[in-house]
């Protein structure tokens, strides 16, 4: 299937990644909050949700790169779309908290 140059390929990849990129992010933290691993001043570790969005954005890096060295040009393009489409949510999500943070 990833041998496949089809921008919907690609789309679906894109769309897939991040989802998946979230929900390990999400459990890693949920992990380490149950085993009691703690950061400084004894506080459980978090991030905040913004954040952990952006790391899963940053997930499609990976699979960008793989389609990349196969030379599957129109599968990269797929993933480029998903990934613009996600950050332009995300830009319109938390684009105005960061904004005004800035003032």
């Amino acid at each position: 299937m990833l041998r496949e140059d089809n921008i919907m390929i690609g789309i679906a990849i894109g769309v897939t990644v991040p989802v998946l990129g979230y929900l390990m992010v999400d459990g890693l933290l949920g992990l380490l909050e149950t085993l009691g691993v703690r950061g400084m001043g004894n506080s459980v570790i978090t991030f905040k949700e913004r954040s952990t969005m952006l790391i899963s954005l940053c997930a499609n890096l990976i699979p960008f790169w793989m389609m990349s060295r196969m030379r599957n040009d129109n599968s990269m393009r797929g993933i480029l779309i998903a990934t613009a489409i996600y950050a332009i949510g995300w830009f319109v999500i938390y684009g105005p908290q960061i904004l005004n943070a800035a003032e």
